[in-house]
């Protein structure tokens, strides 16, 4: 997989929905029977997705959900689709974003990403000793650690020559080379060229709705809303079979898949379809939280530093929704949510702790911390000294006393295996040192709870303490 096609997005993200939503306008634009045989949509090979035409690509999109419009921003990855928009000379590009690109003082989008290519050239003629250090010399280069930039170039153009490179990366700086003009912003039937979170969501609809009108289906707002959802899971699941095979060829959905997917009665619903919309619901948190500056701050990776939240992000992301169900169960220790019979009233659960504390933790705490366990569905961070201390990230948020905390701990038949190894809970409140001390009587396992059960539960929740974000940030730093 090439550069700026990340792993980190799924079906159900902002990334998924663009691409959904790009092919149902494609199949919207033609005739309720025209032949879609030769058309597919292919999911993060060189770009974030591309749509074919007999395995030739006619379009090529990156999709970029960044809370700013500095144009600095996209320029690694408006380089990065010139290129291979260069190695595709009948394809044209698009650049999908929440927020509108602001091009350079005094230059036009174009301009401004062909300014980017000669600030390239110019570096390399300008550097009087050649030791390996510009952005030409590393991507002709074989070295493993090179800037972003020039691993973007060397994997748009492989073994090409620093003299080559020079001569390309020129012409298209002073756009002789027709590349640069093929991209563009992608723009909406509303008249803008940016799509933020919630927009994106309605848009989808809309087309779904339209496919459906034109060829004469069912069109209630169940089925719309039950079709949404069965297509991001679809979208999704595909998604997560590419990842598991990154470095294979990609594997293609066909317009026709989709085609027969719209034909389907979406009136009933399904464990499957709550699945669906509950992640689609979880990871729209994330990118709820991503738009907020005031929380979260888009970091600069170039030097190999990770990003703690989209780190979580990616991995839960890469979850089937079902799985996903699961960990966000042992998030909860604090609430009954049990898997099968209760995925019917899913949307009881109160996604605002996900919101304003779990989301919070992944971001505050150093991902390198953080422990997977793919058996028990948990993720959790670790101390690095022996004996190791395991902290569960939660969704409890501040203004519950610990009475009442205890007393949801002990009544959930799910805490044991929830806080199996746990010493401490991450929540968004005061330093609790040890529930009991504070709670007498309440700590009490529920009377249908068997004795031995019960001394159990009493014997975890004795043993468990609660700490604010900070404090655990720290403390894990320390050891």
């Amino acid at each position: 997989m090439a550069h700026d096609a990340s792993p980190s997005w799924s079906g159900f993200n902002y990334q998924g929905k663009v691409a959904l939503y790009y092919a149902l306008r494609l199949i919207n634009e033609k005739a309720a029977d025209f032949d879609f045989t030769d058309y597919s949509l292919v999911l993060e090979n060189t770009e974030d997705f591309e749509v074919r035409l007999k395995d030739t690509p006619i379009s090529l999109h990156q999709v970029k959900a960044y809370q700013n419009s500095s144009f600095s921003s996209y320029s690694k990855a408006l380089v990065g689709i010139t290129l291979e928009l260069y190695n595709e000379k009948s394809a044209q590009g698009y650049i999908h974003t929440w927020n509108p690109i602001n091009p350079k003082e005094n230059k036009t989008f174009t301009e401004s990403i062909a300014s980017d290519f000669s600030d390239i050239v110019n570096e390399y003629r300008n550097c009087q000793k050649k030791e390996g250090n510009t952005i030409i010399e590393q991507a002709a280069s074989t070295k493993g650690s090179i800037k972003k930039l020039a691993a973007i170039i060397r994997l748009a153009l492989p073994g090409t020559t620093e003299k080559n490179l020079v001569k390309l990366l020129e012409s298209i700086g002073n756009i002789t080379e027709d590349a640069v003009k093929r991209i563009q912003p992608y723009g909406y039937p509303d008249g803008k060229n940016c799509c933020d979170l919630d927009e994106i969501n309605n848009k989808v609809k809309e087309e779904l709705s339209l496919s459906f009108s034109n060829r004469g289906i069912t069109n209630t707002p169940q089925q719309l809303k039950n079709a949404f959802h069965y297509l991001l899971g679809y979208t999704d699941k595909h998604i997560i079979e590419r990842h598991k095979n990154t470095g294979g060829s990609p594997i293609p959905i066909s317009f026709n898949e989709i085609l027969s997917i719209l034909s389907h009665d979406f009136e009933d619903v399904s464990s499957e379809y709550l699945a669906y919309e509950f992640k689609n619901q979880f990871l729209s948190k994330f990118d709820e939280f991503m738009t907020y500056p005031e929380l979260y701050t888009e970091p600069e990776l170039d030097n190999g530093a990770v990003c703690n939240l989209r780190s979580i992000y990616t991995l839960l992301s890469n979850l089937s929704a079902i799985d996903l169900w699961d960990y966000h169960r042992n998030f909860s220790p604090h609430e009954y949510i049990d898997t099968s019979n209760n995925l019917s009233i899913a949307f009881n659960t109160d996604l605002q702790g996900v919101f304003l504390v779990l989301i919070k933790i992944f971001n505050e705490i150093d991902y390198e911390k953080s422990k997977h366990d793919k058996t028990s569905k948990k993720i959790t961070y670790s101390t690095t000294l022996k004996p190791t201390e395991h902290y569960l990230p939660t969704t409890i948020q501040s203004g519950f006393p610990a009475s009442i905390i205890a007393r949801k701990v002990i009544n959930n038949p799910n805490m044991i295996e929830a806080l199996f190894e746990i010493s401490t809970l991450i929540y968004d409140g005061a330093l609790i040192t040890k529930l009991p001390s504070q709670l007498g009587n309440h700590t009490t396992a529920p009377d249908q709870v068997g004795a031995d059960m019960r001394q159990r539960r009493e014997s975890i929740l004795e043993n468990i303490r609660l700490i604010p974000i900070q404090m655990a940030k720290d403390e894990l730093n320390a050891k």
